[in-house]
């Protein structure tokens, strides 16, 4: 476990137990619109045929199951893939760059329906499928796909927080529903769910946890299929595999989560603006308001060994200026590796052309290039032909090194990004705790009771 790995493992609270699901059926929706072929990553696709085969180990009938995908069981490209050799990058900025682009592919799912991601399609399911669901029953919307302060994306359109709510309200009484979103400012939908007015208690029945805050970018969307799993979706789907609820599951997510994500849950935006309102109150600012509950429960000795396993990182520090001098220097280094990048990007694609130029002057008589259509082998061996001209040219340390060099940067900004994330999950567990502390004043017992 890396450094960044053990600080988000001790900072963050987890949860006491794994308390045992409810009774009543579990039905499930699993969305991805992808907006159109041209940004429908396949990672969108492969998070939800994870996520179906956890919950077909959990026992979860096919039948509770609908799956909603870009523009359904459509003939014709509607995803973005990725499959290309491991040093593609010897033909970055040359005239045979696109020859290694992502290609537009049909969506495949054998054996399972899938139908349009659209808003007319998501209506037909709740007039239909869910208004047959009973008291008891429990609704998990899982979704993977691009998203913006305005909302999620679907096939060509885009559905508003308002929209889904009043989806949600024709549930009948007593049907528990769980959104579990992974998309891109995904907060905006936590911002949403509550009732009108900063006092108002978020419904009973209605809950989310969100991969980031509304002002966020949330990460792991990729049409290359040989990054890996990386992101909040991929924790998602592998901490459902044995955790027994959501809640859980979140802790386990928040445990695990190494990217610059910042996990959070509907309930924390419930204790936030009940600290605002006890700060109101007391007049007093929300920083020493949560200092004095923290105290109370005694919960820094939680965040003890953060400090002694890196100074710089203010750990229990609820001071919002330096929080966020932290967050501005992170920001600030990101940009900077990422800058830096950019210039042995110049660097490496002016070799590049160099190469391939001298590649083609060598052989006069060599067949033309391959063109798009042309199969992997073609392109492999095209990726071979550019590497052995550069080693035979001497030119080869100096490509191999300029693209490690981008590679290391690019992993330097990722890390400065990811500390940014620590800071972030600081201030909400911070808040965490001082809101449930707070919920213990006989004052709050109602809202004690929502609470729980």
């Amino acid at each position: 476990m890396n450094l960044l790995s053990a600080l988000l493992s001790t900072v963050l609270l987890t949860a006491s137990a794994q308390a045992a699901p409810p009774a009543g059926q579990l039905h499930v929706l699993l969305i991805n619109g992808g907006s159109r072929a041209g940004s429908n990553y396949a990672s969108h696709l492969q998070h939800m045929k994870e996520m179906y085969r956890v919950l077909e180990a959990r026992g979860l009938p096919p039948e509770r199951i609908a799956v909603f995908n870009a523009d359904g069981g459509a003939p014709g490209a509607d995803m973005l893939s990725l499959d290309v050799p491991e040093e593609a990058w010897l033909a970055a900025g040359t005239e045979v760059e696109a020859l290694f682009s992502p290609s537009q592919v049909d969506s495949v799912w054998e054996g399972v329906k899938m139908r349009p991601a659209k808003e007319a399609s998501l209506n037909e399911w709740f007039r239909r499928s869910g208004r047959e669901l009973a008291a008891g029953d429990r609704l998990w919307i899982f979704t993977t796909d691009h998203g913006t302060e305005e909302g999620l994306d679907l096939w060509g359109e885009r559905l508003a927080p308002e929209s889904l709510r009043r989806m949600l309200a024709g549930l009948p009484d007593g049907v528990q529903a769980t959104l579990m979103m992974s998309q891109c400012h995904s907060g905006t939908f936590l911002d949403g769910l509550p009732l009108e007015g900063e006092d108002a208690a978020p419904p009973g029945d209605v809950c989310g946890i969100y991969s980031v805050p509304r002002d966020m970018i949330a990460f792991g969307c990729y049409a290359n299929s040989s990054i890996g799993r990386i992101g909040f979706a991929s924790r998602w789907v592998d901490a459902m595999q044995t955790a027994a609820t959501p809640a859980a599951a979140l802790a386990e997510v928040q445990r695990t989560d190494d990217s610059p994500d910042v996990p959070l849950a509907s309930s924390d935006l419930y204790l936030r603006r009940l600290l605002d309102r006890e700060a109101a109150a007391r007049r007093i600012g929300l920083a020493p308001l949560i200092d004095d509950l923290i105290r109370q429960s005694r919960a820094e000795r939680q965040y003890l060994p953060v400090r002694e396993l890196i100074s710089h990182f203010r750990a229990g520090d609820t001071d919002p200026a330096r929080l966020q001098r932290d967050q501005q220097e992170m920001d600030t280094l990101a940009r900077t590796f990422r800058q830096e990048a950019g210039g042995w990007a110049s660097l490496l694609y002016g070799l590049n052309r160099e190469n391939l130029a001298d590649l083609l002057a060598d052989d006069p008589d060599r067949a033309a290039l391959p063109d798009r259509s042309a199969p992997p082998a073609a392109l492999a061996a095209l990726v071979e032909a550019l590497r052995a001209r550069a080693q035979s040219s001497g030119r080869w340390p100096w490509l191999h090194g300029a693209a490690a060099r981008i590679d290391g940067l690019k992993w330097q900004s990722w890390e400065a990004s990811a500390w940014k994330a620590v800071y972030l999950r600081q201030q909400w567990s911070l808040q965490r705790s001082a809101g449930e502390e707070l919920l213990k004043d006989p004052r709050y017992a109602e809202e004690a009771a929502i609470y729980a």
